[in-house]
């Protein structure tokens, strides 16, 4: 009669029977999310952080690449274009394939990005590798990161 009751006013059984246990919600411990939280906030600063951290440097890029601050504002630009229209790409992909490829092709491409603009000398290969990096950087927003955690 006990049970009866317990059930018809909602409050939670004193015990639960071994069967009964709630199932956790996630199959990892409390410190693999923290560390997947971390990882996924420090992806998530990639964008606007390869985004701004072009800003103070136009003159001396301009001046080492024997060209215009006005070309580099270019490279600004496209950056932006490509930002714009990537993420409505790589989104389509990312239903199809799965966020975890889409982030990790993503990811890479960055990278590769980066590398090849720490290593390049002309202008034609800045500007390729801006938008590349671009296309990377975009892949990997915090709606990317949509799983169970």
């Amino acid at each position: 009669m006990a049970e009866n009751k317990n059930a018809i006013s909602g409050a939670p059984p004193e015990e639960f029977p071994a069967a009964a246990q709630p199932i956790p919600y996630s199959p990892f411990a409390i410190w693999q999310k923290r560390w997947i939280l971390f990882l996924a906030a420090f992806a998530a600063m990639f964008s606007p952080m390869s985004s701004f951290i072009f800003y103070p440097a136009i003159t001396s890029i301009a001046e080492s690449l024997h060209t215009t601050v006005g070309m580099i504002d270019l490279a600004i630009t496209t950056y932006m274009v490509v930002s714009g229209v990537t993420p409505a790409i790589l989104g389509g992909a990312a239903d199809n394939m799965g966020r975890r490829p889409v982030y990790i092709i993503a990811l890479s491409i960055f990278l590769a990005a980066n590398i090849g603009l720490a290593l390049q000398s002309n202008y034609t290969s800045l500007l390729v590798l801006r938008m590349v990096q671009s296309a990377g950087s975009s892949g990997i927003p915090p709606d990317t990161f949509h799983s169970r955690i």
